[in-house]
């Protein structure tokens, strides 16, 4: 099997192990899969929110963020916002859902937009 193939496997095992909660399973491929691949915004979004189910916040905060600093997206923003509102932060929670918000306002006004 070629390495790229290798590396695809990682990638779609750990999705597996995700999508049948064995999310220990699946932070070990997912973390493996980073080393050939760091910048992979599905990969690390599933991570940090394996790390939130597991309760880690604050590791999972700094991954969002590092997506955040890479694109800016409604999932990461409402995660975000998910944690905090579980950390008792509310006006941080408020923030990030208000971002979310706007966000998305923003894809749909451009995809109206671009129809024209």
């Amino acid at each position: 099997m070629s390495e790229i193939r290798k590396i695809k496997q990682l990638y779609f095992n750990a999705e597996d192990f995700f999508n049948n909660k064995h999310y220990d399973l699946a932070l070990e491929l997912y973390d493996e899969f980073l080393k050939f691949n760091p910048y992979n915004l599905k990969a690390l979004y599933k991570k940090a929110l394996i790390l939130s189910i597991k309760e880690e916040y604050s590791k999972s905060l700094d991954l969002l963020n590092q997506i955040l600093d890479i694109n800016y997206c409604i999932e990461v923003l409402f995660l975000k916002g998910q944690i905090y509102f579980k950390l008792g932060e509310y006006i941080k929670a408020m923030n990030q859902y208000r971002l979310a918000n706007e966000v998305d306002y923003f894809n749909e006004l451009n995809y109206y937009n671009s129809k024209w």
